[in-house]
């Protein structure tokens, strides 16, 4: 009986391999060329006289923002609508 129980679970297991295996081969796409989408753009505006307001006017598909600020000031964020006030002396 436990020979049995063995058996069925290993063609499982080797059906569910399988299975996988084509999902992830059909699944890849190809060699689909992917178009770059973005548009970076920000605006800013000045608050005072040391300081500015930066606001990220991205459009696009991205994960990620990179910002340097040129002060030796930096941020990385994942939100679409993020500001930023910057200090430059």
């Amino acid at each position: 009986m436990r020979n049995t129980e063995t058996i069925k679970t290993k063609q499982t297991l080797a059906s569910l391999i399988l299975l996988f295996g084509i999902l992830f081969f059909f699944g890849c796409g190809g060699d689909e060329e992917i178009e770059n989408t973005v548009t970076a753009d920000f605006s800013f505006e000045f608050i005072n006289e040391n300081n500015v307001r930066f606001t990220n006017k991205s459009v696009g598909e991205y994960h990620i923002s990179n910002w340097d600020f040129g002060n030796n000031q930096t941020a990385t964020t994942t939100e679409r609508n993020k500001q930023y006030e910057v200090y430059f002396p």
